[in-house]
């Protein structure tokens, strides 16, 4: 069950908010295999959000990167130990995303989707964002778009329940 705070219900009635959806994908240096930390959004301009850490379960602060993250797959909320999976659309042309996926090392790295929900008029989150997500970089292909098509890069991936099977 997705639990929501009373604030985020108020707004909701109100129709005073916007849902944002916060990326955080762990990856390592491929030289020295320490691990390197990439944040997205779903919106444009760099934000600092408060999430509450999936793993820790403490409120941290951290800064996104909005514009390159283009689309996040449908979540499927589902009890049992079934393995989910999520697609992440990123921009092709975006400068992070190109440095993440060929100077960085994804796959199997660690990945948090958090949801939020923003107030446009005051231009902050209602409450920090909780996880909708949590798991690991399946597949990251590096790949090149033929010329005149829309250039975006596909991120696959798996929830932690894949490491029971």
């Amino acid at each position: 069950m997705f639990y929501m705070t009373a604030e985020e219900l108020e707004a909701i009635v109100q129709r005073k908010v916007s849902r944002r959806t916060f990326v955080r994908l762990i990856g390592k240096n491929r030289d020295t295999s320490s691990p390197v930390e990439f944040c997205f959004w779903t919106d444009g301009g760099l934000f600092d959000a408060e999430v509450v850490d999936a793993l820790t379960g403490s409120t941290v602060e951290r800064t996104f990167v909005g514009g390159a993250l283009t689309k996040v797959g449908r979540i499927p909320l589902i009890t049992g130990v079934k393995v989910r999976t999520v697609d992440l659309e990123f921009s092709g042309v975006d400068a992070t995303v190109d440095s993440m996926l060929r100077t960085y090392d994804l796959r199997g790295g660690r990945v948090q989707i958090h949801r939020g929900w923003f107030n446009p008029d005051t231009l902050t989150l209602i409450s920090p964002a909780r996880c909708r997500f949590v798991g690991f970089v399946d597949e990251a292909p590096v790949t090149n778009g033929r010329e005149g098509e829309e250039a975006k890069v596909t991120v696959t991936c798996v929830s932690h329940t894949r490491e029971l099977t």
